[in-house]
């Protein structure tokens, strides 16, 4: 065919290199499937030819013959059915004593919740360019959240040293963890087509193949009993938590042994809480970070316990909501002293400001004067526990001595979050250069070796503090030159002189965060009030109200925009998100936009008002501020539970007004379903 030039399989792989790309946690994976296929949409074989059209005709009439077909493992229970599990280290992580509260306690209600797959839907798709070497290594242009990973895994799989791969990142076009793991595979690949054609290789993912052959984010199950007194306080959860992670573990998030007892809590006080928990071995493609990751599936299950008390007895929500919510003095799931809590400040903030009670009035009204429209109002409280001390990013200042202007290098990746932007108000900050003086140049494993992976909403602040400290140095530096000129004199003029007395005007850094020391939460609390047609399941955010807690924002524009994205990616996962396997294969039926529906312009509120609390620093924080990336996707349920209200009540108006659990994601035609709506019964003619 037309520009052919090489197909590479597990069977030819080249002798030289080891067929694998997550070194060094789990050696066994193959970049490309030999004689056994895992999941449907598992690379095969690496297409090269002369163009990207050429590659892809190429591939789609490449023919792939099956022998010895089992049915797959797709879901948690196929997992429970057939005793396919992975061992974990913590099987059971407990605070208190659940089975004494669970016998003592006058109340007890149990019940299942099941949140699904949600794919990372970056605008700019999976991309690496690899050149051979003449050292006989590579240089890769990467979109990736992890270098150093990537570098270590390709060093691996040639055999090679990891000086001899270098990587550069500029900006990556969205990522939301979907460039972390996932762009290992993508790295290796590029480089071994680069390897065995000896000639630059540009990879570029379709949407389609980056929603079949990578991860999304983890489905989970969860199974739960809960003891609560007669004012819907909580006594006792008892959980079974089941993840349903692929074939294999690495990315599975109940194996890091802090996230549950960081998340597993949320907003709401318990001194008696355990989950059991079991990671499923399925045969989907490996389940990995996304957004919030793990955080945004237990905050929401610790927000619908509280939402099922409250239905249990009668009771608003939100005041039970508002009754469980931790306090200063409480320790957290954690086992962490709770200090600094803006819970109730936050939410009786929100209660006045956004005038709830009235409008809780006026959608009683709304919904008595009529049957086939129905109002939902709900308000959802969050707490987001953060931990700076992991992050390592290293940082290159340079200043030029013919202008002064400044060049400066960090570990962070620029995802869309703005970290470029905070950056160089830091620098501007310190050093007191003007911010278009500044240029900040792309990442490089040469200029900023051996960084954390970009993610955990902590990078922005943490390369923040490590440009601050780099700029402390390059001060002292300075400053003895800066006295023996007028005060008058300008930046350039002093970097001028600088230069002339042979002043070092570079510095790097690797800021290394105090442990335990990094630690604190975000707050927030949301009010969404929604509009549903009950003939079609369709519905209108009318309102939501934000409060968020980001200390003292370094960037109040990026800040809001960082609440705005990531509550609108939280509406997807809810509401919209659905991923839809063929049962006998496990392939993905809606692998494109047309059938995977996630948020556009009509799905986000009419009206929108987000406030950053004020007067609320951060004693530990960066420039005492608080992140913002994935901790305003956990209140983005405040939307389900508004559409929860509004069918609920449709349904008392026929009668029905048992607990039921709103499926997730709440599409239209699954709004039907716990509509409960009969034609004959329901309709009337007039």
């Amino acid at each position: 065919m037309n520009g052919f030039v090489q197909i590479i399989t597990g069977k030819d792989f080249p002798s030289d290199v080891n067929n694998t790309y997550l070194y060094p946690n789990d050696i066994t994976q193959p970049l490309l499937a030999v004689d056994h296929v895992e999941f449907a949409g598992q690379p095969l074989a690496i297409v090269v030819a002369e163009t990207n059209s050429q590659a892809k005709a190429i591939a789609q009439a490449v023919k792939v013959t099956y022998k010895n077909e089992k049915t797959p493992l797709l879901t948690v229970k196929d997992a429970i059915q057939a005793n396919s599990f992975f061992s974990i280290d913590n099987p059971v992580t407990e605070t208190g004593n659940v089975e004494e509260a669970l016998n003592k306690t006058k109340n007890m209600v149990s019940g299942e919740l099941h949140l699904g797959y949600q794919y990372h839907f970056y605008m700019e798709t999976q991309i690496a360019r690899a050149e051979p070497t003449e050292e006989g290594g590579f240089k890769l242009d990467i979109a990736t959240q992890m270098q150093k990973d990537v570098q270590d895994a390709i060093a691996f799989a040639f055999n090679t040293s990891s000086n001899k791969i270098e990587l550069t990142t500029k900006r990556i076009g969205g990522a939301y963890g979907g460039k972390a793991t996932n762009s290992i595979i993508v790295g290796c690949a590029a480089a071994l087509a680069s390897h065995c054609t000896r000639r630059p290789v540009c990879f570029h993912g379709d949407l389609k193949t980056c929603m079949t052959a990578f991860g999304t984010r983890t489905p989970f199950s969860i199974y739960y009993t809960v003891g609560y007194d007669d004012d819907g306080i909580l006594e006792a959860i008892d959980c079974k938590l089941y993840t349903n992670s692929g074939p294999t573990d690495f990315d599975g998030e109940i194996n890091d042994t802090s996230l549950l007892p960081c998340f597993g809590d949320s907003a709401y006080f318990c001194s008696n809480r355990r989950f059991k928990n079991f990671m499923c071995k399925t045969n989907i493609p490996s389940t990995t970070w996304c957004r919030s990751p793990g955080s945004l599936q237990l905050t929401g299950f610790a927000d619908q316990i509280v939402e099922h008390v409250a239905k249990q007895l009668g009771k608003d929500p939100i005041s039970v909501k508002r009754a469980n919510l931790y306090k200063d003095g409480q320790v957290s799931f954690d086992g962490r002293t709770i200090k600094d809590c803006n819970l109730t400040r936050i939410h009786d903030k929100l209660m006045e400001g956004s005038n709830i009670q009235q409008r809780q009035m006026e959608i009683d009204e709304f919904n008595k004067n009529n049957i086939w429209k129905k109002r939902g109002l709900a308000v959802t409280p969050m707490r987001y526990r953060l931990d700076n001390s992991w992050g390592r990013f290293a940082v290159l200042i340079s200043i030029c001595a013919g202008d002064g202007t400044v060049i400066v290098s960090h570990g962070g990746i620029e995802s869309g979050q703005g970290i470029h932007t905070k950056v160089a108000q830091v620098l501007s900050y310190e050093l007191g250069v003007p911010v278009n003086d500044i240029m900040v140049q792309r990442t490089t494993s040469v200029t900023s070796p051996n960084s954390t992976a970009t993610g955990g909403s902590i990078t922005s602040e943490v390369t923040c503090k490590t440009v601050l400290e780099c700029c402390k140095i390059l001060k002292s530096r300075i400053e003895p030159v800066r006295a023996k000129m007028d005060e008058t004199a300008r930046w350039r003029d002093v970097i001028e002189r600088c230069y002339r007395e042979d002043v070092d005007l570079q510095a790097s850094y690797l800021w290394i965060p105090p442990a335990n020391e990094t630690l604190y939460n975000s707050y927030g609390c949301t009010a969404s009030e929604i509009e549903l047609d009950v003939l079609t399941g369709e519905f209108v955010i009318n309102q939501v109200d934000i409060i968020f807690d980001c200390g003292i924002s370094l960037n109040p524009s990026v800040d809001i925009g960082q609440v705005e994205g990531a509550f609108v990616m939280g509406l997807g996962f809810w509401l919209t998100e659905e991923y839809i396997l063929d049962k006998n294969t496990g392939r993905l039926l809606n692998d494109g936009t047309w059938d995977y529906n996630v948020p556009t312009s009509k799905d986000i509120p009419v009206r929108w008002n987000i406030e950053l609390l004020k007067n609320s620093p951060n004693p530990v924080g960066i420039l005492r501020s608080k992140a913002s990336g994935e901790p305003p996707m956990c209140m983005s349920i405040s939307v389900l539970n508004a559409l929860k209200r509004a069918v609920e009540a449709s349904r008392r108006d026929r009668g029905m007004d048992e607990f039921f659990q709103m499926p997730m994601p709440a599409t239209v035609e699954k709004i039907h379903t716990v509509l409960k709506i009969q034609p004959l019964k329901d309709f009337k003619l007039l």
